[in-house]
């Protein structure tokens, strides 16, 4: 596969925060955001269900600060270990950074959750947008992803297993945020954009250093 560009990189993590900052100035007074969580807030309550409630439950556990600083944790140890420094550096820059950001964007915007008659999990005390599991899943979901897929004794078809599972795990993640009623899906969408731009950002750097590519598909 061909090398992934440090420009195209940038332009990337450009287009996403500049996303990210268009909606962070309109959710609180544009009628389309506002429209936009209605509708879609209340197509994923309707899938609510006894059995499908847990789940969810469970779900939005794996994204909280205490699993995915563990993750975190076996990440870089296992890239240091594997003789992968950089790769431990990078895992820290996207992951610690990234997360921060999030919690400085509640203060910083200062949302409300949804109300608490809609939740099916007690309320966190922070402000709503943006989100922060969704931040976290996110940041541990490519960490993982693009490692895997920059090694390059990993095989084909570990590489295919492992992209499908962090992917379903951070739209799980994202997802149970809006079906437990403690996010909107803007803030959702919001962390999508911040994360994808402080990535885009710290893979540009990382390029750069090392002239990483993508392990040959072969």
């Amino acid at each position: 596969m061909k090398y992934l560009r440090p420009g195209a990189w940038l332009l990337a993590s450009v287009g996403c925060l500049v996303g990210f900052f268009e909606l962070a100035e309109d959710f609180a007074y544009s009628p389309k955001i506002h429209a936009f969580d209605h509708v879609v807030a209340t197509a994923i309550v309707s899938l609510r269900s006894a059995w499908l409630n847990p789940v969810m439950t469970f779900v939005t556990v794996l994204g909280g600060t205490i699993v995915v600083s563990a993750a975190s944790a076996v990440v870089v140890a296992v890239t240091s270990l594997r003789g992968r420094p950089r790769a431990a550096i990078y895992t820290l820059a996207v992951l610690i950074a990234g997360v921060a950001f999030s919690a400085v964007g509640k203060t910083v915007f200062d949302r409300p959750r949804p109300p608490v008659s809609g939740a099916l999990i007690e309320l966190p005390t922070s402000y709503s947008f943006p989100s922060g599991h969704t931040m976290g899943s996110l940041c541990l979901a490519w960490v993982v992803c693009y490692l895997v897929l920059t090694a390059k004794t990993v095989s084909r078809g570990t590489r295919i297993a492992v992209t499908a599972v962090v992917v379903v795990y951070a739209l799980a993640v994202a997802f149970s945020r809006v079906y437990l009623g403690v996010h909107y899906p803007s803030d959702v969408l919001a962390s999508w954009l911040l994360g994808a731009g402080w990535i885009a950002l710290v893979t540009t750097g990382y390029e750069l250093v090392t002239g990483r590519k993508l392990a040959e598909s072969g």
